[in-house]
């Protein structure tokens, strides 16, 4: 999960704070002033989301890289794993499922539920 989050999920968004950024510059170089509050409030939330997810998938990271994930005793491992490493992937999945809703699909790496449903 953490290698899709940080090749496909952290790049796209912030692709699209980028082009968020780059639509408020635009328009207040043509009117001087105007207000831009979508875009900004966007940007505010999406830049906010894209820290927690960098800071998550960072702990993640180290949670898996912990000798217990390695376990030679399965039990040990899988205990592990459903008290640290799935919560960690849980916390980590609210994020970008947050950024997901807030982000425009054209940016977003993968397809939607309703693309899979309708459009596949």
């Amino acid at each position: 999960m953490s290698e899709m989050v940080r090749r496909d999920i952290l790049p796209a968004v912030s692709g699209y704070v980028a082009s968020l950024a780059e639509a408020v510059a635009s328009k207040r170089a043509a009117v001087a002033g105007l207000p831009c509050a979508a875009e900004t409030s966007l940007i505010q939330k999406l830049s906010s989301l894209l820290d927690s997810a960098y800071e998550k998938v960072e702990a993640l990271d180290t949670l898996v890289a912990d000798g217990k994930a390695e376990s030679h005793n399965a039990l040990t491992a899988a205990t592990y794993y459903k008290d640290v490493i799935i919560p960690a992937m849980n916390e980590l999945r609210a994020v970008v499922d947050q950024m997901e809703v807030d982000t425009a699909s054209q940016f977003w790496p993968y397809p939607s539920y309703g693309d899979l449903m309708f459009r596949v």
